[in-house]
């Protein structure tokens, strides 16, 4: 049974932010454009989940690294989250005005996404007693992008959040996650998500 949920805004992280933007250092003028796109973004944002409990075996047979990740989970959860359009809309306007903006308000999104996606997982982990192992989304690893078709249909997430893809398989909203998330009783499985990343060049990847 699919169901939708409406998160609190999570606490917001600026080092994260700065790291999604691929700042290493930040000076006070860069502190100060982070202020101000956060003063403007914040407000426009909702932070949004549907989600199922389903089998996972359908899609696990596409990809052996998501069989893995699920390998020995009790319980498996499909979700989707959001943040709404408003962020979307906000960049368009700054990539036009300005790009360093439009940058940091990209990097915003990205953090608040996460941000909210953390949110649901601790919220389920709370509620099932279980351990949530890293998410695994559609288009990472071996697991194909075009499986996000199958994904949002599933949770109906057009009705449900009005998120819809395009035919590159780009969410809108942008700041939009759809990943698998296992719960398990071993807590030793509970990894930073970096660690199973066979991708070692990544700007992203946290330091393991």
């Amino acid at each position: 049974m699919i169901a939708v949920r409406t998160f609190a805004p999570p606490p917001v992280c600026e080092r994260e932010i700065l790291r999604y933007a691929g700042c290493r250092q930040a000076d006070e003028g860069v502190l100060a454009l982070l202020n101000e796109c956060l003063v403007e973004a914040l407000p426009l944002l909702s932070y949004t989940v549907c989600f199922e409990e389903i089998d996972p075996k359908p899609f696990a047979a596409k990809s052996f690294q998501l069989a893995r990740n699920l390998d020995g989970c009790d319980r498996v959860m499909l979700m989707a989250a959001t943040l709404g359009v408003g962020i979307d809309r906000l960049i368009a306007k700054y990539g036009r005005l300005s790009p360093a903006k439009a940058l940091l308000l990209q990097a915003i999104g990205t953090e608040r996404v996460e941000a909210l996606c953390d949110a649901f997982c601790a919220e389920i982990e709370q509620e099932t007693g279980l351990c949530a192992r890293p998410r695994f989304s559609p288009g990472y690893g071996d697991l194909p992008l075009d499986t996000q078709r199958e994904v949002l249909a599933r949770l109906e997430a057009a009705k449900r959040l009005g998120v819809t893809l395009n035919d590159s398989l780009i969410m809108s909203p942008s700041k939009s996650v759809t990943a698998f998330v296992g719960l398990s009783h071993d807590s030793t499985q509970k990894t930073d998500k970096c660690r199973l990343c066979e991708k070692r060049d990544c700007m992203f990847r946290g330091a393991i």
